[in-house]
């Protein structure tokens, strides 16, 4: 293809179209050809840095393993680490006299050996590092593990270990004290020790010497390395003009001759070719000893200790001073560029790139050639903006600079641009900071958005620039089909322009505020903040449902008809309105992606280090599910195994997972998801290796992990019931319950038994009581009471005193009609009581003469109505009173009766006479009637005993009143009497 076909040179724009002349072309084609063979030898597989700052234990790598379950091993300086894709694990012990070694290997029990350099072999078993027990080693000698055995060279001859227990079974005795020896290596029918310089001896497995062959030069050979048909294979150190050598069954046979720049550290085997690991990088050829990568090194400049193929053909680079490289894809280009590759630029069929120092790169056949730079530009690009139309390239760093087509600076604006975009032949839209306008880039040619326009002011300061809004921060604007719209993303919201109307998009009738806006298949798409996608259309925001994995994603690109989704580690093809979404396998740091753009062919992703070439057609390779190991099953912070964990007593119920997932191709994240018991499944965190589950109850417990919808581990375990929720206990209890029950039953109904017993008393009791009540109604109506009643009525009869003798007699019938009723009743009011007293009390004072007197004093507080007590009691102890105490006295009599409240919910009645006295008044009545005794006193005593059973009862109190001389002044009563 003719250069003047294959180099377009731009940007330009439509005045200067034509103004290619042929040394211009001249002078593109000798630059084209002086970085072409730069570029060629500048070309490296894109490899991932794994060091330090990863978490890798040391810089300084010596070999590499990959042990049967798939964890990576690599031997360093700092000892022996693991690594499992999301992180290292370190392994020491104190008995290490040196940490740094090499010569990684795993036995049949999962053991990883690895060989100190000082001749001491240690092992990694059930996650803890060991020393084996050996006898002095002669130095760093290789060992090597055959079936159950594992061989240490000693200086007297070979120690064969069984692996099974570690033990000596047996020493071969050989002299090895005058040998040069690199090590053992196990060939098909016996055993290969390279040494005495490069000789070759070989032993059956009789330990009967087979072979001795000692080669002219003086130079050590390497270690042998293992092709992937099983093939042994060496080349010799520090011999520059070198070859690979092959053993054959007797010897070893030169394969091919390869030449290295420096010295050969050690040979290493692929599926496809031969390494040889130097100093100055890594060679490479394939099987039939043809150089790869045009017999340049791969990471020139770089000690590189060895090349591992894993079983996922990833390529693992190991260097003794600058950690590992992982190679994913060794079909992926990677160009180192000067300086940060920065935006890419479809023109036509033409792939171009400028980097942040406005240098033009274009990719041409299979490699990057520089045409051409910016004239003048000496700052950093921070954005790039390209009409395809009109061939016009913007810039916007400290300026927003445009250039013509022999790039020539035409318009400096000294504003921060952040969108850029055409909308025809004059206009272009300008979103920056403080300004959301509309630059005037032709004014002589037509448009029909001028009357748009015409309404709105033009900037003071730059020239051409027409404000649409002032004052606002515009992130992004987005042209449509629409004609007369396009919207535009701010800090105040997002607005439609219609016509040379803006009005306000909301959600919900809510602002939202969107980093990016694009025009993808006829609708507006927006991405927000949070990574959030969107679509608006016809001025209305809707939320866009996108069958995403949990990604955040950062930006979006537009690339002919497709559109690209950018985030974490992600990057996603967009098809057809969102209708065909395709995650492409990339395998990108996470920081890397700078700007994307793809072609028929390829696809091209610009990083901080170069760019790099994806070929779309080994793209389409199945992508391999990562393998999910489990480390440790911990119960109460206690390692168990399998056996164990179908036995866990009830306090045993804090359960903690740890897990590993094998993968290693950082460009694909595969999400765990786990259940337990076919619960529903949940996400399990990307930031940790580890579930809990605590306080769990007891029972079996099923925990499966998915991952891309395959069940590919599940944990079993079962929690014992506690001793009480045992069958024997529920027996126990059932008994212990039935016997209570029983004893229950058998108290309750002798309780039963007793309250009848009680009630029958009671009610025996209350016949008593009433029967008690009537004796002392007989008593309160005894014919003393009446004889004196009805002779007092007689004598106000005979005296023709008719109105005294009507009172009396009507006061006479009342009270004995009251107590006839009263008798009835087990309580009655305060009030009826009172009434009852003031009517016995008037028919006793008709007895005396003018020298009685009577008071009664209620507590006004007191509801009469209201307070019940038993009926009959207080008219005894006035009877008493006047009978037995007033009666007999000389002079002036005086009875008082008082009625309060003592607290406690009980009355207070306080009867207090002048009279005899109690014990004058039983002299007289013994001296009177030997033998009586008042029936009323005794029937009220009875009644006060029969009441008193009860907890809540009347209590009477005496006060014998005495004066100095210890003559009587009376008597006082207090009855306490409880209410309702």
């Amino acid at each position: 293809m003719h250069f003047r076909n294959m180099v377009h040179n731009f940007p330009f724009s439509l005045q200067h179209h034509y103004a290619l002349n042929e040394m211009w072309n001249c002078r593109i084609v000798c630059l084209m050809m002086c970085f072409w063979l730069k570029l060629v030898s500048a070309q490296d597989p894109y490899a991932i840095s794994i060091t330090e700052v990863n978490g890798l234990s040391s810089n300084h790598v010596y070999d590499i393993l990959q042990d049967s379950k798939g964890f990576m091993w690599f031997a360093t300086d700092r000892g022996l680490c693991r690594y499992d894709g999301f992180q290292f694990v370190s392994f020491r012990n104190k008995e290490q006299l040196s940490k740094s070694g090499s010569n990684i290997s795993e036995d049949r029990y999962g053991r990883i050996w690895y060989l100190n350099f000082d001749g001491y072999l240690l092992y990694i078993e059930n996650g803890t590092l060991h020393s084996l027990r050996q006898n002095e080693p002669i130095g760093f000698v290789n060992y090597a593990i055959h079936d159950n055995d594992l061989l240490v060279i000693q200086k007297h001859g070979v120690d064969v270990f069984d692996l099974k227990t570690l033990k000596i079974k047996r020493k071969v005795k050989h002299d090895f004290r005058t040998n040069y020896l690199v090590g053992i290596q196990v060939v098909p029918d016996g055993l290969l020790f390279l040494g005495e310089k490069c000789s070759l001896m070989r032993w059956n497995w009789s330990w009967e010497t087979l072979h001795v062959k000692r080669d002219k030069r003086s130079l050590p050979p390497n270690l042998p390395a293992i092709g992937a048909d099983g093939s042994v294979f060496l080349c010799f150190k520090f011999e520059m003009d070198n070859g690979v050598y092959v053993f054959d069954g007797g010897d070893f046979k030169r394969k091919f001759r390869f030449t290295t720049s420096s010295s050969v550290q050690s040979l290493s085997a692929t599926s496809n070719a031969v390494w040889a690991c130097t100093i100055n990088g890594a060679f490479s050829y394939d099987w039939k000893g043809n150089p790869l990568n045009n017999g340049h090194a791969y990471f020139p400049n770089q000690s590189i200790s060895k090349v591992f193929e894993d079983r996922e053909h990833n390529l693992w680079v190991s260097s003794t001073a600058n950690g590992v490289w992982l190679i994913a894809n060794k079909d992926v280009s990677l160009y180192h560029i000067p300086d940060t590759p920065g935006f890419f630029i479809q023109d036509g069929n033409r792939t171009k790139l400028v980097n942040t120092k406005g240098a033009f790169w274009e990719f041409i056949g299979s490699n990057w050639v520089k045409t051409t730079k910016l004239d003048g530009y000496n700052e950093r690009i921070e954005r790039l903006f390209y009409d395809p139309v009109s061939k016009t390239i913007a810039t916007s760093s400290k300026s927003f600079d445009l250039w013509d087509y022999s790039n020539k600076r035409l318009k400096s604006l000294i504003i921060a641009v952040k969108d850029f975009q055409r909308l025809d032949d004059r206009y272009f839209l300008v979103a920056s900071s403080g300004i959301c306008g509309v630059y005037e880039n032709n004014p002589k040619a037509k448009s029909s958005w001028s009357r748009y326009f015409k309404e709105f002011p033009k900037h003071t300061e730059f020239t051409g620039l027409i404000d649409l809004m002032e004052g606002v921060r515009v992130k992004s604007i987005c042209l449509c089909d629409e004609y007369g719209t396009f919207y535009f993303s701010t800090n105040i919201g997002v607005f439609c322009f219609k016509k040379g109307k803006i009005t306000p998009v909301f959600l919900h009738g809510k602002k939202i505020y969107l980093n990016q806006l694009v025009w993808f298949d006829g609708k507006v798409t927006g991405l927000d903040d949070n990574g959030e996608l969107f679509l608006i259309e016809q001025g209305r925001i809707h939320e866009m449902n996108v069958d995403l994995p949990a990604v955040r994603l950062d930006k979006m690109k537009l690339v002919g008809s497709n559109l690209f989704l950018i985030g974490d580690r992600n990057v996603f093809r967009v098809e057809k309105s969102f209708r065909k979404i395709k995650k492409l396998d990339l395998n990108l740091e996470s920081s890397d992606l700078v700007d994307i753009t793809e072609t028929s062919k390829h696809i091209f992703v610009a990083t901080a280090t170069g760019v790099l070439t994806f070929n779309k057609r080994n793209m389409t390779k199945r992508q391999v599910i990562p393998k999910l190991e489990l480390l440790s099953i911990r119960v109460n912070d206690l390692p168990l195994n399998d056996d164990e964990l179908m036995a866990l007593s009830y306090h045993q119920n804090y359960v903690e997972i740890s897990y590993a997932i094998l993968n290693f191709s950082r460009g694909n994240e595969f999400p765990l998801h786990y259940r337990i018991n076919g619960a529903p499944w949940k996400l399990a965190s990307d930031q940790s290796r580890q579930l809990t589950f605590a306080s769990l109850e007891p029972g079996s417990y099923s925990v499966d992990f998915m991952i891309e919808g395959k069940i590919c581990k599940t944990v079993r375990f079962h929690i014992e019931s506690p001793w009480w929720k045992n069958a024997w206990f529920y027996l126990i209890g059932v008994l212990l319950l039935s016997g209570t029950m029983f004893f229950s039953f058998r108290r309750r109904v002798k309780r039963i038994q007793k309250k009848n017993e009680l009630m029958t008393e009671k009610i025996l009791l209350e016949k008593s009581l009433k029967e008690t009540m009537l004796k002392s109604v007989k008593a309160q109506m005894n014919p003393h009471f009446f004889y004196n009643s009805l002779n007092t009525i007689q004598s106000f009869i005979f005296e023709d005193d008719k109105r005294n003798a009507s009172t009396y007699l009507a006061k006479f019938s009342t009270l004995s009609r009251m107590i006839l009723e009263m008798s009835e009743m087990e309580l009655v009011t305060l009030d009826m009581e009172c009434r009852a007293i003031r009517l016995y009390m008037d028919l006793e004072e008709v007895r005396f003469t003018e020298d009685f007197t009577f008071e009664f004093t209620i507590d006004p507080s007191l509801s009469t109505e209201a307070i019940r007590i038993p009926p009959m009691l207080i008219q005894p102890y006035l009877e008493n009173a006047v009978k037995h105490g007033l009666l007999h006295k000389k002079g002036h009599k005086s009875l008082r009766l008082t009625i309060d409240l003592s607290g406690e919910k009980k009355l207070k009645i306080t009867i207090s006479d002048n009279g005899i006295g109690r014990f004058k008044s039983a002299e007289i009545n013994q001296n009177r009637h030997v033998h009586h005794r008042s029936f009323a006193t005794n029937a009220n005593e009875q009644r006060l005993r029969l009441l008193q059973r009860d907890q809540d009862s009347p209590t009477v109190v005496y006060h014998d009143l005495v004066d100095e001389q210890n003559e009587s002044l009376g008597t006082t009563v207090e009855i306490y009497i409880p209410y309702e």
